[in-house]
């Protein structure tokens, strides 16, 4: 027990948890469907040929890695951080497991955190790029591809649930329902661009009608980097510019 005590403190370092901490918790009712079995035509592709709750419970049949893939921004943390914390994954695992000690290990790679968080710490390191060829074959899923019903559900809440949003006059009910499919399609996967454009259009306020939320959410750019740029100094005012400069200025003095 000794030597078992010195060697889990040898491999600990201080930020190991940092990553994971860190990650936004899954909204509401979102990323539920990734244990359902129940028949759904959005989901039956994946379903039938990538179950996760399958390759879970049947190791044996199912070797190697379960690639869960997207987009940047697409919500692949927050879904790992989901899926490792849920009651039905340790269900799974230990019908898996029979009467077998179980032990779940979990790494957060990030390769904008410290060198640790994304070098060979936890585990091997390849390029991007070589993630395809190695894990292509394996079952997995196209995030991006499965969570349009839960950035709506998201969008929903958010808009519905805000007072002044829900008082906004409005002559034309086609406008207004299409407001939320607008704004997940313009997404294309990307949930952390429904995150940020909501919010933004929730600050914004003051709307004359609902024609003038669909002109201003037609201000953020639809694409993740092009978005930073936006909000950072394109809808800045000048006095929020400053601020932003000096606070990068004491950022790159630290």
């Amino acid at each position: 027990m000794t030597i078992q005590d010195f060697l889990i403190e040898a491999i600990k370092f201080s930020s190991m948890t940092d990553r994971e901490e860190s990650v936004t918790i899954a909204y509401s009712k979102t990323f539920e469907w990734i244990f359902s079995d129940k028949p759904n035509p959005v989901f039956q592709r994946w379903q039938s040929q990538n179950s996760l709750s399958g390759w879970l419970q049947n190791g044996e049949h199912h070797e190697g890695i379960y690639w869960i893939r997207g987009k940047a921004g697409s919500g692949k943390s927050t879904l790992m951080r989901f899926v490792m914390h849920h009651a039905q994954t340790m269900s799974l695992l230990r019908s898996w497991a029979w009467n077998e000690q179980l032990i779940i290990a979990g790494f957060y790679f990030w390769i904008s955190g410290t060198l640790e968080q994304g070098s060979q710490m936890g585990l091997i390191r390849r390029p991007l790029s070589t993630f395809r060829p190695a894990f292509g074959t394996n079952p997995g899923l196209e995030l991006h591809e499965l969570t349009r019903r839960d950035m709506l559900h998201f969008t929903q809440d958010h808009l519905h649930g805000d007072p002044l949003i829900s008082q906004v006059p409005t002559k034309d009910e086609e406008a207004a329902s299409n407001l939320i499919k607008r704004i997940v399609t313009a997404a294309d996967g990307v949930f952390l661009w429904v995150v940020l454009v909501v919010q933004s259009l929730l600050r914004r306020g003051n709307y004359q009608g609902i024609w003038q939320i669909h002109e201003y959410l037609g201000q953020h750019p639809t694409d993740l980097d092009d978005l930073f740029t936006y909000f950072l100094f394109d809808s800045a005012s000048n006095n929020q510019t400053l601020i932003a400069s000096r606070l990068f200025q004491l950022i790159q003095a630290r």
